[in-house]
């Protein structure tokens, strides 16, 4: 029903998201996936004898062979299935065999994330058993309390009756509270007097309750400072998320004006802009031989690729001859965010190959021959009667139009300007996609089918069809939109003159530059100083929670000394009483 819930098309958040969008914990350096693949390539390290993530040599290639050897044991003993591929079947094993060597191949990535001021051991020790919560030491405390009110009542210290609330004492009447506190008085002097008859359990039992009450003392101590130390390190983990959210808005204002300086600096020029057209054409590509069957003759003059260029050329315009489309995209972006880009061109020069010496087809109705410039007409068979000026070869050679309107384009037109347009993409998102009236295929040299022409009206990409077309709308192609401090200044030029001054005139743009300079000294002394108040603080707070810890580790080894030296006492007696069975165990006890 969960799952319903959440993949509902209509009603789950999945489909629907609201809210501000925020990264996943760990994603910010890739921490998040980075961990999870090198776990993971470990385990295949098996199958594939090689990692990924990792250099593998040192002390990871003994990590990695000690790991190999416990998969290996792990088939043999059927703890792990190998087939369809490597499957946990006995989670004991996995803890106990696997788990261990894991945690030292995690160590290393770890490392590699500059883990520092931590023990090698204890980061081990941390990832296969956790730190002990707070909650934990609670409940602990809660047992000793429990077990210290339960000897307390043995020794009639206590009433083993819950005592009355003060609500419940205030309800009953004066006679019926004497006798409420009779019984207990009653209860506990049975319990003190059972005690007393006894001198062996009235010592065991105050044996027990000075023990209890130490571990008591020594409970309440250690969970005074592990709440100390996790405030403070919670106290430290805000400052420096704090501290660091308000040093990276201080860099980008820093580097805005840093941008601004060098702007009012060295002004961009502007003379350029809109110049540039991109052409990404087979034309450019280099002649290759393709043996004997075949011919082909260049395309020259207007309306050829390299006329048209030729002729915006002359126009001032400057073109950019590309024969593979990658190199054309990313050209065109590198153009487009310095607005020198004026529109990009697709297609043209897709000049289908001659018949060669082999071809003994008629050619009436294939143009005219590529190398006399003549129908058929003027040819015996496929000799050229009326040979051009310095023509060796008389044989003629003509395209097969049908075979060229079918293979017309190289490369499809619709997936070039995909991505050439692609409003999705990041850089798209940082500094727009490029419009798809400045986008234009050209099929002066070849066939374009209707559905082609369809699919590029729905890109809004445009099909201009002969060189006056073309030419056309590419001088036709309207400047760039200024931008408002660009416009501004703008307005600020069209202003008439202002009356001559005696007094000094300083120009806009320099004070704006000295405004700019003085807030990136500014900003920058800020920064420092931020920078070295953190780091004061960090240290400061950094000596308060060793301290704290070392006040901690204190104390749990005096604890731990006194259990020793109950632990050895309570071995001398057994040894006394003739068990020394059982104090040989309790000696080798960890």
């Amino acid at each position: 029903d969960e799952v319903d819930m959440v993949l509902h098309p209509l009603k789950s958040e999945l489909n629907f998201p609201i809210g501000e969008k925020y990264d996943l914990d760990g994603a910010e350096q890739g921490e998040r996936w980075s961990l999870p693949m090198h776990m993971v390539d470990s385990i295949f390290f098996l199958q594939c004898g090689r990692v990924t993530t990792f250099e593998q040599s040192g002390g990871a290639l003994d990590i990695l062979g000690r790991l190999r050897a416990v998969i290996v044991e792990g088939y043999a003993a059927r703890a792990l299935q190998k087939l369809p591929h490597i499957t946990l079947l006995n989670p004991d094993f996995y803890h106990t065999k696997m788990k261990p060597v894991l945690a030292e191949w995690a160590f290393l990535w770890l490392q590699k994330q500059h883990l520092h001021g931590i023990e090698r051991e204890e980061a081990i020790l941390y990832v296969l058993e956790g730190a002990v919560a707070r909650s934990d030491l609670t409940l602990k405390l809660q047992l000793v309390e429990t077990a210290l009110a339960k000897c307390e009542v043995e020794l009639g210290e206590k009433c083993e009756v819950p005592e009355p609330t003060k609500g419940y004492l205030n309800a009953l009447s004066n006679s019926a509270t004497d006798l409420l506190t009779l019984e207990r008085t009653t209860l506990m002097k049975q319990k003190s007097d059972d005690v007393e008859s006894d001198e062996a359990l009235k010592m065991r039992l105050m044996a027990e309750r000075t023990a209890l009450q130490e571990a008591r003392e020594s409970g309440l101590v250690q969970r005074e400072l592990i709440n100390e130390i996790f405030e403070l390190e919670e106290g430290l983990e805000t400052h420096l998320r704090t501290a660091s959210q308000r040093l990276q808005e201080l860099a980008a204002d820093i580097l805005k004006l840093q941008k601004e300086i060098q702007d009012l600096d060295c002004p961009r020029d502007d003379s350029l802009d809109n110049t540039t057209v991109i052409w990404c054409s087979s034309a450019f590509k280099a002649s290759t031989g393709d043996g004997d069957d075949q011919d082909g003759a260049e395309e020259t003059g207007t309306e050829s690729v390299h006329g048209i260029c030729n002729l915006l050329e002359e126009a001032g315009m400057t073109c950019k001859r590309c024969a593979e489309p990658a190199e054309a995209i990313e050209r065109a972006k590198e153009l487009q965010v310095n607005r020198q880009l004026r529109c990009v061109l697709f297609g043209g020069g897709e000049t289908a190959k001659g018949c060669g010496p082999s071809c003994t087809k008629s050619h009436y109705d294939d143009g005219n021959c590529l190398r006399c410039g003549r129908t058929q007409n003027y040819h015996y068979g496929h000799s050229c009667q009326h040979p051009k000026p310095g023509q060796t070869n008389t044989r003629g050679s003509w395209r097969d139009t049908k075979k060229a309107a079918q293979n017309a384009l190289d490369v499809e037109p619709k997936a070039f300007f995909k991505e050439l347009l692609d409003k999705e993409s990041p850089f798209a998102k940082e500094h727009g996609a490029l419009n798809p009236n400045r986008a234009a295929l050209y099929a002066g040299q070849t066939s374009v089918s209707e559905k082609q022409r369809m699919a590029l009206w729905y890109q809004g990409v445009a099909v201009r069809d002969t060189m006056q077309d073309l030419y056309s709308w590419v001088d036709q192609q309207d400047e760039w939109a200024k931008e408002e401090d660009e416009k501004d200044e703008a307005a600020l030029d069209d202003l008439p003159p202002a009356s001559p001054l005696l007094a000094h005139q300083v120009s806009s743009g320099t004070a704006r530059l000295e405004e700019c300079k003085a807030e990136l000294v500014a900003a920058e002394a800020l920064r420092a100083k931020l920078e070295e108040g953190d780091e004061e603080s960090r240290k400061a707070m950094q000596t308060k929670v060793v301290g704290l810890h070392t006040k901690l580790a204190a104390s749990v080894k005096e604890r731990v000394s006194q259990l020793k030296g109950a632990a050895d006492t309570l071995a001398a007696v057994l040894q006394a009483n003739g068990l020394a069975d059982a104090a040989a165990a309790m000696a080798d006890a960890p």
